[in-house]
């Protein structure tokens, strides 16, 4: 099984890391964050265009189309949680603009699929729950 391991570093700056790679992540300063970072939800949403731009950019090469400027925007509502407080996410969209001049024509529908096969939008769509636990102390 894969891993991210998630650090908590000094004043709510957190280091998460998977292999040699490091991405950085702040709480807000109402939590004694410093906003140097994106917050956890808002790299969450980030993570989800990611994935849909790297599927469709590898799509598009493969049918000769150049993505270059291409912009994923991923929009997103907020709505209190139904059983812990605090909130959660909804109505999490992905729009995909291609750069200008790049028409897809018969290929708009390819790229839809592709971007909808992104593994984050597969796991979102088909979520089967999640499980927290606390380790072992040392």
């Amino acid at each position: 099984m894969s891993e991210v391991i998630v650090e908590q570093k000094e004043d709510g700056l957190m280091e998460a890391r998977a292999g040699e790679h490091v991405v950085l992540m702040d709480l807000p300063r109402a939590w004694g964050g410093d906003e140097r970072a994106m917050r956890p939800p808002t790299l969450f949403v980030a993570s989800l265009g990611g994935c849909v731009a790297a599927f469709v950019k590898n799509y598009c090469t493969n049918a000769g189309i150049d993505t270059t400027g291409m912009k994923v925007t991923v929009s997103y509502g907020k709505k209190e949680s139904p059983n812990k407080g605090g909130y959660m996410l909804t109505d999490i969209k992905a729009t995909i603009a291609m750069p200008p001049g790049v028409e897809l024509g018969k290929r708009e529908r390819a790229v839809l699929r592709t971007a909808e096969s992104c593994v984050l939008h597969k796991t979102l769509e088909n979520f089967e729950g999640i499980r927290t636990e606390l380790a072992d102390s040392e």
